[in-house]
């Protein structure tokens, strides 16, 4: 859905439009640009995008919200981080777009929308307002202000009476993401669904799913206008062909990685128990993983403006606490307590478990092998004291 581009916004000269001056003739046209998702991470949820063909003024552009500039990386992952990328409408001729999504391996398809030549000149007249330098950014969010939300809003202001019938059945926000899009095994689906909270799992309606750009394409495809006596778009067609995205490698698929690493602290706690011996080292490398993990959770829940992040049932059990566990390890006195702090870690963990059940959030599979190891470095704690007893 993000694309890092660099945007030169030629009006008058690459594309050939006179932005004040345009008005679509009775001939224009205005379709549905819907792109398949890609590899990259930008890519992953797919692509929508207007397009705007007048054969009388010999216009054919491509509307696009899902632009941004980069000149100040470091200020731009802040941004990111916080909640804070703005995001604007680019425009560049259709060509340049097939263009570019040919090079990536991604698809196309097209609706064009079923208007009247005065409906195609109120929206494109505000297109033209929007790509106005003063007007084209706006403050991004995924879930509620994106490419996809923008061009369904445009509709309804246009059409108040529109009515959306979408062929899905009514599921969370939380559904979509995981069960079409990301899967459970890339560390982007692992990544994302640890970040996002207890919101997410909440119902969501036809109109608000539609912040995907596939749940917008059929939305469109079956979504009428005129008090339910006029389709809003014409029937799909492909204008270009993506090709199959590959199945992630080893190392891509964070479940495997995460067990792999489960399955190596178990014998090392196994080691730990017929030894009566804690290797420490085990628990610093551990608690600074988890530590930094956790200093990102909370930071993202109570930092940031991102939202669906808070509440969090994972904030119980990843904390900001690992990391300053290990800062003070070298202190004697705490080192000395470190049983103490992986049994408090565990407890915490299946305090969460329950926490999560209770309230109906999502728990990633991914995750579960980090939990196992917080029971697991608790577990010697449990049987030395047993056996001192």
């Amino acid at each position: 859905m993000k694309r890092i581009i660099q945007i030169l916004l030629l009006l008058c000269g690459s594309i050939g439009i006179h932005a004040q001056d345009y008005m679509p003739s009775e001939s224009a046209k205005i379709s549905l640009l819907t792109c398949t998702p890609g590899e990259a991470i930008y890519s992953q949820f797919g692509h929508s995008a207007l397009r705007l063909q007048d054969t009388v003024e010999q216009i054919d552009i491509v509307f696009d919200y899902g632009a941004f500039y980069i000149n100040d990386i470091p200020r731009f992952v802040w941004n990111f981080l916080t909640g804070k990328t703005y995001y604007m409408l680019d425009i560049r001729s259709f060509y340049q777009t097939l263009w570019a999504y040919r090079y990536e391996g991604r698809g196309i398809i097209e609706q064009e929308l079923n208007l009247t030549p005065e409906e195609v000149k109120t929206i494109g007249k505000f297109l033209i307002w929007n790509i106005q330098p003063e007007n084209q950014e706006y403050l991004y969010n995924f879930f509620t202000d994106n490419c996809a939300t923008r061009i369904r809003d445009i509709l309804e202001r246009e059409f108040p009476d529109i009515q959306w019938n979408s062929p899905y059945e009514p599921e969370t926000w939380r559904n979509p993401l995981v069960k079409r899009y990301m899967g459970t095994q890339s560390w982007t689906s692992f990544g994302a669904n640890m970040a996002l909270g207890v919101p997410l799992d909440k119902p969501a309606t036809t109109n608000q799913l539609m912040f995907l750009p596939d749940a917008l394409s059929e939305s469109f495809s079956t979504a009428t206008i005129d008090n339910g006596t006029r389709k809003l778009a014409n029937n799909k067609k492909v204008i270009l062909e993506g090709r199959e995205i590959t199945s992630p490698t080893f190392f891509e698929n964070a479940q495997f990685v995460l067990w792999s690493i489960a399955i190596l602290f178990l014998g090392i706690s196994t080691v730990e128990f017929f030894k009566k011996k804690r290797f420490f080292w085990c628990d610093i490398l551990f608690f600074t993983a988890t530590g930094i993990l956790g200093c990102l959770l909370w930071f993202l829940s109570f930092v940031s403006i991102h939202s669906f992040v808070f509440p969090n049932c994972n904030l119980l059990w990843l904390t900001p606490l690992h990391l300053l566990f290990v800062i003070l390890s070298p202190i004697p006195f705490i080192r000395t307590k470190t049983d103490f702090y992986t049994l408090f870690s565990a407890v915490m963990t299946i305090i969460s478990v329950i926490v999560s059940l209770s309230v109906g959030q999502y728990i990633h599979p991914a995750a579960v092998p980090i939990m196992v190891v917080f029971i697991l470095r608790a577990a010697p704690f449990l049987h030395c004291r047993a056996f001192k007893r």
